[in-house]
């Protein structure tokens, strides 16, 4: 169950958003403003136990609020966990949407096998995707330790950035269950002055969710940022995907050679 103490934030700060009915700092003030007691309790306690429960809705309106359209917001560095927290220091270098309580109650109430993941794209009204968009669509993990205000969904920056999406764009979201990742194939944009390259690009990617093909991988090491693009996904049985899920997952990473690399060998 959700603490009440969401759902009273749910309640107190529910937002029947329309084109300039509020501020992008009002957003920020009420959702930080609820912060103290709106952990998803429930969500965390399905979570460390590891359960996977199987619950498809029966009826098949039912399957209708797992497709959804919500305003996108950046996340702000002062949303960032406390020092001392596994994610703290992370909160723009993982793949994980801050979701209002509405959201995390169905989750909740539908019984979804975790981890719980979802598809992101620009809403729009043509068939042609956004001319700012790197990618079509992303999926992603939530953010379990916060919710955000009703009708919104808060994202890291470089998702924004990837989609072509600007503060309260309208963005679908769709539940969806990936494949478990077998091997990923991962391009640097640079080469990597590292020692063991592969064990400490492993340990960032405990803070990612899924991997889309196309996409790109990003975490700061000793101060320094790198940019690692997702050149393959296989699943397995099921070959090569455009997504897949990496949590709980024993998968097997290889680094190809850097895009500047292989750029100075071709001149």
């Amino acid at each position: 169950m959700l603490a009440a103490s969401a759902l009273e934030l749910c309640a107190r700060e529910r937002l029947h958003v329309h084109a300039g009915a509020v501020r992008d700092e009002d957003v920020l003030r009420g959702h930080r403003e609820g912060q103290s007691g709106a952990s998803l309790r429930g969500l965390q306690r399905h979570q460390a136990r590891g359960r996977r429960v199987r619950g498809t809705p029966s009826h098949p309106h039912d399957l209708a609020w797992q497709q959804r359209r919500y305003l996108v917001m950046p996340m702000s560095d002062e949303l960032d966990p406390p020092a001392g927290h596994p994610g703290h220091g992370r909160l723009q270098y993982c793949d994980r949407a801050m979701i209002p309580a509405s959201l995390a109650r169905d989750i909740m109430q539908h019984k979804l096998d975790y981890p719980w993941q979802f598809e992101l794209s620009p809403f729009q009204n043509g068939p042609l995707p956004l001319a700012t968009s790197l990618c079509q669509r992303l999926y992603c993990g939530i953010l379990i330790q916060r919710v955000s205000p009703e009708n919104f969904i808060f994202l890291p920056k470089w998702m924004m950035r990837a989609l072509g999406l600007k503060p309260r764009d309208e963005i679908v979201l769709k539940h969806r269950k990936l494949p478990a990742a077998r091997q990923v194939k991962f391009r640097p944009l640079k080469r990597m002055k590292l020692s063991q390259p592969r064990a400490v690009l492993e340990n960032e990617l405990k803070h990612y969710s899924t991997v889309t093909r196309g996409s790109t991988v990003t975490f700061h090491y000793n101060g320094r940022l790198y940019e690692m693009i997702v050149e393959d996904v296989n699943a397995g049985r099921q070959g090569a995907v455009e997504a897949a899920s990496i949590e709980d997952t024993d998968v097997t990473t290889e680094i190809l050679q850097s895009v500047e690399e292989r750029e100075k060998k071709a001149a």
